[in-house]
């Protein structure tokens, strides 16, 4: 739960600090390394995501395209994708280029994140490291079918030394995973044999947070103003700031607009 600090005017509710990461202090610089795939052009919250990737240790982007001024990187292999999915092919090619790329193994946590997701690398960090997990074994936080997957250095070189036998493995059973992350879910479970846990200092979740509301326009717009309470569709039902800062990903923001005021709202004092 978040914490109730005292100070010398009184008591005041810490779970901005804690969702922001502030106060929290991180010795080793290669900790956390995010990546994200984005279209050609990039999808329209790009702006407020690459804001969000600078707070990991470091960070890729990769497309079919290149762009230095946004730290893009291309992957040849990427094909043309339709706006309507990115195909499980075109992420196993990112795979490739992470396994060729030396520096990506330096990291103890890769963390692959959706476009349309709200993250907090800082809070992400503060909780695996408070947790202590050993980033040698097989380990993966929550389920990969949602926003975003969070593997342990020992997971990530076992993804890639089987990503072949995962995709025989489906073929063999004719399965038409084209959606990454529930490829990648299969993979874990049935080939590689991840070790998925959460995180038992109760400070993070890694769940898709929005898809079991229903959120309105209405939602959004009244997250512009200094309320901890937002009333949700359903009567009776509303988010609370407190207990959403408590969470990590936030999942699905389609909207631009919706997830800047998520981000705003959430970062208020």
């Amino acid at each position: 739960p978040f914490a109730l600090i005292s100070t010398e005017s009184g008591v005041h509710d810490d779970s901005r600090n804690q969702l922001k990461g502030e106060r929290f202090t991180q010795e080793d610089p290669k900790y956390l390394f995010c990546w994200i795939m984005v279209f050609n052009p990039p999808e329209k919250t790009f702006d407020l995501i690459h804001e969000m990737l600078q707070q990991c240790d470091t960070y890729r982007v990769y497309s079919n395209f290149s762009d230095t001024s946004r730290n893009i990187t291309a992957v040849p292999e990427i094909g043309v994708f339709a706006p309507s999915e990115k195909s499980q092919v075109n992420y196993r090619h990112v795979w490739s280029a992470l396994a060729r790329d030396p520096e990506v193994h330096d990291y103890k946590w890769i963390m692959k994140v959706e476009p349309d997701t709200v993250f907090y690398p800082k809070a992400i960090k503060r909780a695996l490291l408070q947790d202590g997990i050993d980033y040698t074994k097989l380990v993966g936080l929550g389920s990969f079918r949602g926003p975003s997957e969070i593997v342990s250095q020992g997971a990530f070189r076992a993804f890639v030394a089987n990503m072949d036998r995962c995709t025989e493995n489906f073929l063999a059973e004719q399965k038409e995973l084209k959606q990454e992350d529930w490829f990648m879910g299969e993979c874990a479970e049935k080939v590689i044999e991840l070790q998925s846990v959460g995180l038992t200092t109760k400070i993070a979740d890694v769940d898709e947070r929005f898809h079991n509301f229903e959120t309105t326009d209405q939602t959004f717009a009244m997250m512009t103003s200094d309320t901890d309470i937002v009333p949700l569709k359903k009567p009776r039902e509303f988010l609370d700031r407190r207990e959403l800062r408590k969470e990590i990903t936030f999942h699905p923001l389609k909207s631009r607009a919706h997830m800047k005021a998520l981000m705003d709202w959430l970062d208020m004092e």
